[in-house]
Order: C-alpha cells, then structure tokens, then sequence
C-alpha cells in the first residue's frame, strides 16, 4: 500500500490533470464527516475496471494462442 499522504497527493495530481473533482470531503463533527468520489471518479473507477477485464481478456486469448495445447504436449515430452 502507500501512505495516506501519498495517495491524497496523487488524487490531488489526478484532479489537476482531468481538470474534475474526484473526491469531496466533509469535515467530521456531531454529524460525522468522510470523503466520497464524485460521479466522475466512479466513472473512472469503473473504466479502469472495464480495461482490467479487457486486459486479462487479451492475456488468456495470447496465452492460449502461444501455449496450446500441441505446444504444451512438446514441452511435456521434452521434460
């Protein structure tokens, strides 16, 4: 993990650089307080979800191409 400090900086970084607010906060008190993404971070959050799940998508689809099973079979008879 990394710091709550560093984390804060590299939100802060990412805000400047989307030119978005990424989180609110709300100081705590009788009320409570805490901090909470914006529609835009959730937005953000879910697309790097979505490319993750491309990703390893892409991944298996190479794995399988470059190691299938006739691949797998030279090397067992190899070994």
């Amino acid at each position: 993990g990394i710091s709550y400090s560093k984390a804060w900086r590299q939100i802060k970084a990412l805000e400047r650089e989307l030119n978005s607010t990424l989180v609110t906060s709300a100081a705590g008190g009788s009320g409570g307080g805490g901090t909470r993404l914006s529609e835009a971070a959730k937005f953000l959050v879910e697309s790097y979800q979505n490319m993750l799940a491309y990703g390893r998508n892409v991944s298996k689809v190479m794995f399988d191409a470059f190691f299938s099973n006739e691949i797998v079979k030279k090397i067992q008879n190899q070994g």
